[in-house]
């Protein structure tokens, strides 16, 4: 059965009564993963399915729904869109369709989420649950996949107590089911899952650590130990170790979900690829523990090499011009940029930029984001008035889309910040960088790394305001005064 998450959301699918040849070819190519058969053979679906004079109309519905799944995965968004517009306008009103009717609000939502449009996301999956609550009643498991998708936009918006709000919502309807029907065990790691992710956005790594031991726990007394489910569960637990700053336990997990990831899926599946990813990740963290530069070259080395084989299996799995390609490309660019290379890291910034104004277009996060990485690469190399206007690119789509409270708006200020700082402009930066400051103190926590980045920049920009201003406060002084503040 399909079950992979699109930008951390789970889709719903809703498979037909009738189940024809083309349809059961279909999700076995999906399963593979070989996404154009897959296509092919739900679109040879749905042209036969409307041409049988007894076919079932909801059957061609939920052909189509598979059908705008498939289309989100391959970054298809327009006509997933299509496909999820069509069932929805098919469904006609009454109890039996209400199931239906939100499956498709959901994968809607989602399709919206993908595009960087949260308020619409957020509007479709409350109708989703809607109809569920209807048709279901409020405690059946779609309703607790749906509030972890809700949990996940706010994640992403930082709002994180309303995060922690709904996917407690999840645990609450799971803790129900385990009681009076059956144990859900899997949706329950996963919403524990999603709880750590959160934990780790706030530098509250403890807890998160914790959280996970309980989610790892459920999934091994249920499962085998080599149970995809529990690869994702030991690739996050690497991911909190990475984000501690502890790069070999981060790579000890990671090479375990890569292990069982490679027995489930084999090397060359997007479960696989995310994996290297995450271990190229890990390298590079640990590189930044060496003080040896043979060893911190060692580890930019072996990062290098893992990012580019996910790359190389997502290229030749989802094509060059799907959204996560550009991805790789940012995160490639990223070790060249501590290797000093920015010329080479230039250049990839480049291709992300034009592939990811090709899928998401000028407005996305994530396109600014690409603006911002681009900003990194002219600073390296003192092209001072090309990173300003990438930088300012980058910050007005952010707060567009993000708010200005965002972490993401923040890093955007500190990148603007260091560019007056380098002009000398030492009051203008001052105040980015204290705007940062306070947007990470209060969303990301005082110990996060980027609100620790942002603290040492903005110490030493104070420590020259100082002196050109003849200010007479200490920088301890000063920080304790705006930590009381915030």
């Amino acid at each position: 059965m399909p079950s992979s998450s699109i930008d951390e959301l789970q889709p719903i699918w809703i498979h037909p009564d009738n189940q024809t040849t083309d349809y059961v070819e279909a999700m076995k190519n999906y399963s593979q993963p070989n996404y154009l058969q897959a296509r092919k053979h739900l679109e040879s679906a749905i042209e036969k399915q409307e041409t049988l004079p007894n076919s079932s109309h909801s059957d061609t519905i939920k052909i189509k729904n598979s059908l705008g799944i498939l289309h989100l995965i391959m970054a298809n968004y327009s006509r997933a869109m299509d496909c999820f517009a069509y069932a929805n306008a098919a469904c006609t009103i009454g109890k039996d369709m209400q199931a239906c009717i939100a499956a498709i609000s959901n994968n809607t939502g989602i399709a919206y989420h993908c595009q960087g449009k949260h308020n619409e996301v957020l509007t479709w999956l409350q109708r989703a649950l809607d109809n569920y609550g209807q048709s279901l009643g409020g405690e059946h498991k779609s309703n607790a996949a749906i509030y972890c998708n809700i949990a996940y936009v706010y994640n992403r918006l930082a709002d994180y107590s309303k995060s922690l709000d709904n996917f407690q919502n999840a645990l609450n309807i799971l803790a129900i089911r385990k009681k009076t029907l059956e144990s859900e065990y899997q949706s329950t790691a996963l919403a524990y899952n999603g709880i750590a992710v959160v934990y780790c956005n706030q530098a509250r790594y403890g807890e998160a650590l914790e959280t996970l031991q309980r989610a790892l726990k459920i999934q091994e007394d249920q499962q085998e130990a080599d149970h995809p489910a529990t690869a994702e569960i030991y690739e996050n637990i690497g991911g909190v170790y990475r984000a501690k700053g502890d790069g070999n336990e981060a790579l000890l997990w990671q090479k375990k979900a890569l292990a069982v990831r490679k027995r489930a899926f084999g090397r060359k599946h997007p479960e696989t690829a995310s994996s290297y990813n995450s271990i190229a990740t890990a390298h590079h963290a640990r590189g930044k523990n060496y003080k040896a530069k043979a060893l911190k070259q060692y580890s930019s080395c072996k990062a290098l090499m893992w990012h580019k084989k996910a790359l190389t299996v997502e290229k030749k799995l989802r094509g060059q011009d799907h959204p996560i390609v550009a991805t790789y490309y940012d995160n490639i660019a990223q070790i060249y940029l501590g290797k000093g290379r920015c010329f080479k890291a230039r250049r990839l910034c480049k291709k992300s930029i034009v592939l990811r104004e090709k899928t998401l277009g000028t407005k996305h996060p994530r396109t600014a984001h690409s603006y911002l990485n681009m900003a990194w690469a002219c600073y390296g190399r003192s092209q001072n008035f090309k990173a300003k206007d990438w930088a300012r690119k980058a910050l007005i789509i952010q707060e567009k889309m993000l708010g200005s409270n965002h972490p993401s708006t923040a890093l955007c200020y500190n990148m603007l910040a260091l560019i007056y700082a380098r002009n000398y402009y030492h009051a203008e930066a001052l105040k980015l960088f204290l705007d940062a400051f306070c947007v990470l103190f209060a969303k990301a926590g005082p110990a996060h790394s980027n609100t620790l980045i942002v603290r040492k920049n903005m110490m030493n920009a104070y420590e020259r305001a100082r002196i050109s201003f003849h200010v007479h406060k200490s920088w301890d002084e000063w920080l304790e005064d705006i930590e009381q503040s915030i």
